[in-house]
């Protein structure tokens, strides 16, 4: 199995996915958006008593389901 994790993007810093080797025509990931992300990647952070993962835009390995997918599901 691979070692991964899901979760549901909450926020994205305006420098995520700016590299110059972003395929051309592939939209990045937007908040919302369900991701997987390595298990051990990142950080966790708790703010009022909600875990969060801190992530390198580069951690982000797929999108599990689209934020507009999502809501008509």
């Amino acid at each position: 199995e691979l070692a991964t994790d899901e979760g549901a993007l909450v926020a994205v810093s305006p420098a995520a996915w700016t590299y110059a080797d972003w395929p051309e025509g592939v939209q990045p990931p937007q908040i919302g958006d369900r991701v997987m992300f390595a298990q051990y990647a990142g950080r966790i952070w708790e703010r009022g008593g909600v875990k969060y993962r801190i992530l390198k835009d580069k951690d982000i390995v797929a999108v599990v389901q689209p934020a507009a997918m999502a809501v008509a599901a």
